[in-house]
């Protein structure tokens, strides 16, 4: 396992057991806007920074549909994406030009079986809940 791979599964279990709602809902829209963004649009060129186009879509997104989800004031949010930021800074080698869609698939594998396992558990809770 890559170390990148284990890094992404103990954030998102932090995140989920947190229970940061939020924060779970950006890191779906960032991977959202990273899998339909080919990396010549991720980065202005190849071993640049991130592009400023994708920035102010990321922003736009996650601004619009959070604050229609959970009623959130834009500062809330710009926090909550700091958070994602600083994570992501702090793993520099992760969404790397070279390893760009890898990294892509790899976030989204991670992600869809924490969500499934979570709704999974979510639904047998509350079936227990019901036949007590």
């Amino acid at each position: 396992m890559r170390e990148t791979e284990k890094e992404i599964e103990k954030f998102v279990d932090n995140v989920i057991k947190k229970k940061d709602i939020v924060l779970l809902d950006i890191l779906w829209i960032f991977y959202w806007c990273i899998a339909r963004t080919p990396k010549s649009g991720y980065y202005e060129k190849k071993g640049s920074n991130v592009s400023i186009v994708f920035e102010k879509l990321f922003y736009r997104v996650c601004i619009r549909n959070l604050q229609k989800k959970f009623n959130l004031r834009q500062t809330e949010i710009k926090k909550k994406i700091k958070m994602l930021t600083n994570w992501l800074n702090s793993m520099p080698d992760f969404l790397s030009y070279e390893t760009y869609n890898e990294d892509v698939g790899l976030l989204g594998k991670i992600l869809h079986k924490k969500s499934s396992d979570l709704i999974i558990k979510n639904v047998k809770d509350r079936i227990q809940n019901l036949s007590e």
